[in-house]
């Protein structure tokens, strides 16, 4: 077997998984779960409808991964028993919706 594999193949097996899990994923859901869970927070961080969450210029999330993992920061901080497929949802409407990462 060659090296370069077993140093790249878990890399490569991620992407995949998320470019499958993002093709599954449904906005509409992640949209009705947003609704439902995050805009109050929001609404209550930054006034408004709370979108300036996403557009503001400063914000942090700069790629995909990064929106995940801050989705899941706030489903922990907030103590929301989503499953990983509703991250996901809503992973997928905030990209759809603000962020248009490929």
């Amino acid at each position: 077997m060659r090296p370069w594999i077993l140093v790249f193949a878990p890399t490569l097996l991620l992407s995949l998984s998320a470019t499958v899990t993002m093709a599954a994923a449904d906005p509409k859901v992640g949209k009705q779960l947003h609704d439902q869970r995050c805009a109050a927070c929001h609404v209550k961080q930054m006034g408004g409808d709370g979108s300036e969450m996403y557009t503001r210029p400063e914000h942090r999330i700069k790629n995909l991964d990064a929106l995940r993992q801050r989705v899941a920061f706030c489903v922990s901080q907030t103590n929301t028993a989503w499953f990983p497929e509703e991250q996901e949802n809503v992973v997928a409407y905030l990209n759809l919706q603000y962020y248009k990462f490929k």
